[in-house]
């Protein structure tokens, strides 16, 4: 049964980095390759190691670095090797990228982070219909901003935060702020993460 967790901003994220790498590596262990001879019995999985793709949103961020180092962490005790695409903030590559993935056909499972959900929804669906296992963390792979649970089926585990959620708790936080001040009016200034950004 895929795993759907919503989960605290950061330290939750970071350790779903890790969960999704461990959910890769437990898909690949439970299933093994199909008898060519079309008899429908299973051999064992090999010894190689397993191959993922982690798409990044954006590998310069500092935001993604320690998220990417808790998957390679967890990749490395897992016999699993992690190739790193860059998203580059452009969904657009990020799409480009998953189609790469899916045509080398080098790669036994991939985990995606995207820049803006809706925008890679159909190519992540083509990657699962190709036989890869995918995982999503830190972003909604979706269209519904205000659920955690996962929107796309077949996905192997879903590990995100809210952003409505994460966006009324900093709400009630600068109210609370600004009541502490005694500030009326309270004028505050928001700057908005442009990964999150629609497009």
């Amino acid at each position: 049964m895929p795993l759907s967790t919503a989960v605290p901003r950061r330290r939750g994220i970071l350790a779903g980095a890790g969960i999704a790498v461990a959910a890769l590596a437990l898909a690949a262990c439970s299933s093994g390759t199909t008898d060519a001879s079309g008899s429908g019995e299973t051999s064992a999985p090999t010894d190689e190691p397993l191959q993922i793709a982690y798409i990044s949103f954006a590998v310069a961020n500092t935001y993604d670095e320690p998220m990417l180092a808790a998957a390679q962490e967890v990749a490395e005790a897992n016999n699993a090797e992690i190739t790193v695409f860059d998203g580059n903030l452009d969904p657009a590559t990020q799409a480009t990228l998953i189609e790469d993935v899916i045509a080398s056909g080098d790669y036994d499972g991939m985990i995606v982070q995207p820049i803006y959900g809706p925008a890679i929804m159909d190519v992540v669906a083509e990657a699962m219909d190709a036989g890869l296992t995918v995982v999503n963390i830190d972003q909604i792979l979706g269209e519904d901003f205000t659920s955690g649970a996962t929107q796309l089926p077949g996905l192997a585990s879903n590990i995100v935060f809210v952003p409505s959620i994460l966006g009324q708790k900093l709400g009630e936080q600068t109210v609370e702020a600004c009541a502490s001040k005694n500030l009326d009016p309270c004028n505050v200034a928001y700057l908005h993460d442009l990964k999150t950004s629609s497009v």
